[in-house]
């Protein structure tokens, strides 16, 4: 695992949570664990989370016309 993911799965949870996914519209940051249910009416995953992906500014088209998942990375 890279050097920067262990440090920041060290943290506290209150420092991680300043970068909570769900505070934003673009899929990106820290999921909490046992934060996502994959199919309804299941047990939460086992699991915490950073979730990043290809850059985008906010202009971007795929990011101005909403696209699941794309946008800023955190």
């Amino acid at each position: 695992m890279c050097k920067i993911f262990k440090k920041f799965f060290a943290l506290q949870l209150e420092e991680k949570m300043n970068l909570d996914k769900a505070q934003n519209d673009y899929n990106r940051g820290y999921e909490v664990m046992y934060g996502q249910m994959i199919e309804k009416n299941t047990k939460p995953s086992f699991r915490s989370g950073y979730y990043i992906a290809q850059d985008l500014p906010p202009d971007h088209p795929q990011v101005l016309n909403k696209k699941f998942a794309h946008g800023p990375n955190l």
